[in-house]
C-alpha cells in the first residue's frame, strides 16, 4: 500500500506541470479552475487505473483525461453564459416594456393634468380660489375658512360642490364632449 501511495505521488509530481500546462491552455492561463481541473484528472485517472490498457503512454492517457474535463467544464461554462444571456434579454425586454408603459402613463396624466389645469382656469373665480387652494397650495378646509371668513362647514359644502362640479366637466371633455 505505501508502494502505490508513493508511485501515485512520484506520478503527480512528474506530469503536474505539463497537466497544469495542458489545462491552462484550454481554459486560459489565469483560470481559477486550472488546477481543479487537474485535480479532478488525478482522481479520475486513480480511480480507472486498474482498466489502463497501456496502448499509450500513461502521461498521454492523463493528458487525454485532462482535456475531456477541461471540454466538460467549458461545455457547461457555455451553458450558463447562456442562461444568462436570456435572462439578460429577458431583463432587457422587461425594462424596455416598463419604461414604454410609464411613458405612456406619464403622457395620459401631462394630458389629463393640462386639461384639468385647463378646465380649473375655466371655472368661476369662487370655487378656482378654493380649489387652488386646497389642492394645489395645501391648504387645509380650516385655513380656508379662515381665509375667507367663512364656517369651516360652508368651506367643505363649497369645496365638495366645486370638486362635482370639475369632475363632471373633465368626464366630459375626456368623452370628447364640450366642457
Amino acid at each position: 500500500m505505501a508502494k502505490d501511495e508513493a508511485a501515485r505521488e512520484m506520478l503527480v509530481e512528474q506530469t503536474r506541470g505539463r497537466l497544469r500546462a495542458t489545462a491552462a491552455h484550454f481554459l486560459g492561463w489565469q483560470d481559477p479552475e486550472v488546477e481543479d481541473a487537474v485535480q479532478e484528472t488525478y482522481l479520475a485517472a486513480f480511480e480507472a487505473l486498474p482498466r489502463f490498457e497501456g496502448r499509450s503512454s500513461l502521461y498521454t492517457w492523463l493528458n487525454r483525461i485532462c482535456v475531456n474535463h477541461c471540454f466538460a467544464r467549458l461545455s457547461r461554462r457555455q451553458k450558463r453564459m447562456e442562461v444568462l444571456a436570456d435572462e439578460m434579454e429577458d431583463l432587457s425586454l422587461k425594462a424596455a416594456r416598463q419604461r414604454h408603459q410609464q411613458d405612456q402613463q406619464r403622457t395620459e396624466q401631462e394630458i389629463q393634468l393640462d386639461l384639468m389645469m385647463g378646465l380649473l382656469g375655466d371655472t368661476p373665480q369662487p370655487c378656482r380660489s378654493l380649489l387652488q387652494g386646497h389642492h394645489l397650495l395645501g391648504l387645509s378646509c380650516a385655513e380656508l375658512a379662515e381665509k375667507g371668513r367663512v364656517p369651516i362647514g360652508t368651506v367643505m359644502g363649497r369645496l365638495a360642490r366645486c370638486r362635482e362640479a370639475l369632475k363632471q366637466r373633465l368626464v366630459k371633455a375626456l368623452e370628447g364632449g364640450k366642457a
